[in-house]
Order: structure tokens, then sequence, then C-alpha cells
């Protein structure tokens, strides 16, 4: 049981960091052409996929 326990207060700990730190976001609306959006990431994810290869 205090392995459970502790488990539980690990991920709390965890939820609590990573929610703290999505506070410190702030997102900003921008026009934005989505063909070009999607071509840049497009671009970025070939260029991740290659340098993990």
């Amino acid at each position: 049981m205090q392995i459970v326990t502790n488990a539980s207060k690990h991920m709390l700990e965890l939820v609590t960091r990573i929610h703290s730190q999505m506070k410190d976001i702030i997102l900003k609306e921008n026009p934005a052409r989505l063909d070009l959006l999607v071509d840049q990431c497009m671009m970025q994810h070939q260029e991740q996929q290659q340098g993990s290869c």
C-alpha cells in the first residue's frame, strides 16, 4: 500500500509541476496562411525524422 501512496504523491507532484509551467505559456493570435504553416510543420518533421536515424 505504501508503494501506491508514494507513486500517487509522485504523480501529483509531476502534474502540479506541468500545470504550473503551462500557466507561463501565452498564446497570441496572428493571421497565417495555412498552406505555409503546414509546409513549415512538414519540413520540421522531416528534419527531425532524418536527425533521429
